[in-house]
């Protein structure tokens, strides 16, 4: 089936859904701006490896797009393999931020970040079942992108996200409140941890129709689809875990990543929620892209970004760019 029509299709099955969702993000609506569409443009740091090609391409898209925020969630990983040249690694980081970016955590299971931050690390359950890990030669230097960090206690994800924090700190990158887990994955020990740790957002909910092409023979599409069966294109903001005085919102990735969606359908999300937006009501589109890929899907980027100006034009005051409140 076309995405389009399927984004058409889910906006006809949530119209209760979507009354809920916008009753309990109703707290983030009180102060913002009447009738405001705030796009969020995310960037996942996979930790797996910087290349010249995406970074050239990551880097046209900053001098092309120049008005585009971005949340930026760093990956510790890029940090933690042997023998890395952290220096270059930060000057490479470093050309792709700006200043009204806005900095968040990504986690994926990587060896060498998890044994950094003394926890053992795990091989199993893999979203790729039939990697052998203890036949891969580059695991020595590191490999687990692959194991979901729900696998792991709250504890040890308590000891990887301070070990992470640390490690981004040390290299200027600060005050880390955004998240999002690698492979959409999430977990009540997860949560709890990311509330403990004082963190303000997570954006790990994605509407599961929009990987089931890419993901189909994937166990990973069936986690996210049990993890998340009630995430839509016109899902809002809402409180997924509170833990004492602490409270942490889920902005759901409702526009999921370019590696899974053209850039019509990322518009048709836009369009949608813009159709839905109501006077003295602020709603949220979350889309993105992976820094590992952005050479792979540069033209759906870059044809959604051009695009989003024209939207814009015709909508001035009520079509945004912005961050995480």
């Amino acid at each position: 089936m076309n995405r389009i029509l399927l984004i058409a299709l889910m906006m006809l099955s949530v119209g209760c859904s979507a009354a809920t969702s916008s009753r309990n993000s109703a707290h983030l609506n009180a102060a913002s701006t009447p009738g405001t569409l705030k796009v969020i443009v995310t960037v996942d740091w996979e930790g797996e490896e910087l290349t010249r090609q995406n970074l050239e391409m990551f880097a046209r898209i900053r001098r092309n797009f120049a008005e585009v925020p971005l949340v930026q969630y760093l990956n510790a990983a890029y940090f933690t393999k042997p023998a890395v040249d952290q220096t270059a690694v930060k000057k490479e980081i470093d050309a792709v931020l700006r200043t009204n970016d806005q900095l968040g955590l990504h986690i994926h299971g990587w060896k060498s970040l998890f044994t950094q931050a003394g926890v053992t690390f795990r091989t199993e359950p893999s979203w790729e079942p039939n990697l052998d890990y203890s036949t891969m030669k580059n695991c020595d230097y590191d490999c687990g992108h692959e194991i979901p960090i729900t696998a792991y206690t709250e504890d040890e994800l308590r000891k990887v996200i301070q070990t992470s924090r640390q490690i981004l700190a040390a290299q200027g990158y600060e005050n880390l409140r955004q998240f999002r887990a690698g492979g959409w994955m999430s977990s009540e020990a997860l949560l709890t941890a990311l509330a403990k740790e004082g963190f303000q957002s997570d954006s790990s909910a994605v509407p599961s129709p929009f990987l089931a092409g890419e993901l189909a023979d994937s166990p990973l599409l069936r986690w996210v689809k049990r993890l998340w069966p009630s995430t839509t294109p016109l899902s809002q903001p809402y409180i997924i875990k509170k833990v004492e005085n602490a409270a942490l919102t889920e902005f759901p990735d409702n526009g999921a990543l370019a590696d899974y969606m053209k850039a019509s359908e990322m518009l048709s999300v836009v369009k949608a929620n813009l159709n839905e937006l109501k006077s003295g009501e602020t709603r949220y589109v979350v889309v993105g892209f992976h820094t590992e890929t952005v050479f792979d899907y540069y033209s759906e980027i870059t044809a959604f970004l051009k695009e989003m100006r024209a939207i814009m034009a015709r909508n001035p005051d009520r079509v945004v760019y912005g961050v995480f409140p």
